[in-house]
């Protein structure tokens, strides 16, 4: 009988103590999927980034011995959903052939024709695309996104050494961090050390 008391003393404790077992385990269950699911989406990144660096890479190395001229489009701001952000990158031969996507490809063949004229003119241009425009152009009805990201197209050539494509690539080689820093109106880019000091909206 002694035993027995006992018994029925501990049973809540023993009920209390497995339930806080049950508690840590589904916590820790969870901190291990949240972990997990950061890494993935950091590798998917990672492999991201550097597909693309390699496509940059191999596109700009043929322009160079060709002697052609590319246009490279590069996101510098984005709002709201997007296909991509910031930082992404495509490239459009002088035959009109892309390499990589800005979007999903509903703004490809648009940008298509503004880097024909980018190409023929010489100069760089900006363009923004609002995908939450109540009244849209035809040809952005139906896109999946509504955000806004605002474009960059700047003539690569042998003449400016193939800008800031170039140097974008070195500086991903580098082992020290830089900035790449563009003047909007020329298209003239410079590795620089240190972050620009300016507010003029003419740099990016």
């Amino acid at each position: 009988l002694h035993w027995s008391h006992e018994l029925e003393q501990l049973t809540p404790v023993l009920r209390m103590s497995m339930q806080i077992n049950v508690v840590k385990f589904l916590f820790l269950d969870n901190f291990i999927s949240l972990i997990r699911e950061d890494m993935k989406r950091k590798f998917h990144y990672i492999r991201a980034t550097v597909t693309m660096l390699d496509q940059l890479s191999k596109q700009l190395k043929l322009a160079q011995e060709q002697q052609q001229a590319i246009v490279l489009v590069r996101a510098l701001a984005t709002e709201g959903s997007t296909y991509r952000k910031i930082g992404a990158r495509m490239l459009i031969d002088e035959q009109g052939q892309q390499f990589y996507l800005i979007s999903g490809g509903c703004l490809e063949t648009h940008l298509g024709n503004h880097a024909m004229q980018v190409i023929q003119q010489g100069q760089p241009k900006l363009i923004e695309y609002d995908f939450g425009d109540p009244d849209p152009p035809a040809w952005l009805l139906g896109v999946g996104c509504r955000g806004r990201i605002k474009l960059l197209l700047e003539k690569l050539c042998l003449e400016n050494n193939y800008g800031s494509l170039a140097y974008y690539i070195k500086a991903k080689q580098a082992t020290s961090p830089s900035w790449l820093i563009t003047d909007l109106a020329t298209g003239q880019s410079q590795l620089s050390k240190h972050a620009p000091e300016t507010n003029n909206n003419d740099v990016t």
